[in-house]
């Protein structure tokens, strides 16, 4: 059973950021795998067929000794609304493939909304994205997310986003905002207005 995962950007048969994913595995590995090699990404995906697509998801599923790759289509999504949850004791700093933690949230809102996740008073991620907020100067991102993506890792290290500390109040002098992945640079990521956060559901 395979217990971590990456989601790897194709573009026309090339691999985005992978040096980031590597890392992560890599951390991955020396957390709960101690006595294994990391595999080799760059290896494996150039080792095997990629895509027909020009743009394609590629799953990377693995644990200590195996590990299974699945290649789709990618096709961006927009959400109608986000919804924010305050939830204290999540935690998600691995890639797990079990995501109910964040999922469960979920559950009770529409297909097609998102949930924005706040942890001890601070704004962290969405379900499957980090965040960036727009003052009309800079994009800033959570200085604490849940998960720091490589998609992140890869602006900031180019000084496009920059760590904040970002709490609710915050959200006044934001004029947008956007979700960052692996497969959604910032240019390539859909500008949302700050008024689709809608107030603050309490569990």
């Amino acid at each position: 059973m395979f217990r971590f995962f990456e989601s790897i950007a194709i573009l026309d048969n090339t691999p985005r950021n992978l040096y980031f994913h590597q890392l992560r595995v890599n951390k991955t590995f020396k957390y709960f795998y101690p006595g294994f090699e990391p595999f080799h990404l760059e290896y494996i995906i150039f080792n095997n067929q990629v895509n027909k697509y020009s743009k394609a998801k590629l799953k990377f599923s693995y644990n200590e000794t195996s590990y299974k790759i699945n290649i789709i289509q990618y096709v961006a999504k927009v959400f109608n609304t986000f919804h924010l949850i305050t939830d204290n004791s999540i935690e998600y700093k691995f890639k797990f493939i079990d995501r109910s933690l964040l999922d469960n949230h979920l559950k009770s809102y529409p297909i097609n909304d998102q949930i924005m996740i706040i942890k001890n008073n601070l704004i962290t991620d969405t379900q499957y994205s980090n965040l960036v907020f727009f003052d009309g100067y800079r994009w800033l991102t959570p200085k604490n997310p849940l998960l720091p993506g490589t998609m992140r890792a890869s602006l900031l290290a180019d000084w496009k986003i920059h760590e904040e500390i970002i709490e609710l109040e915050h959200f006044a002098n934001f004029h947008s905002f956007k979700l960052i992945n692996a497969m959604n640079t910032l240019e390539e990521s859909y500008e949302y207005p700050m008024d689709k956060i809608q107030v603050q559901k309490k569990h």
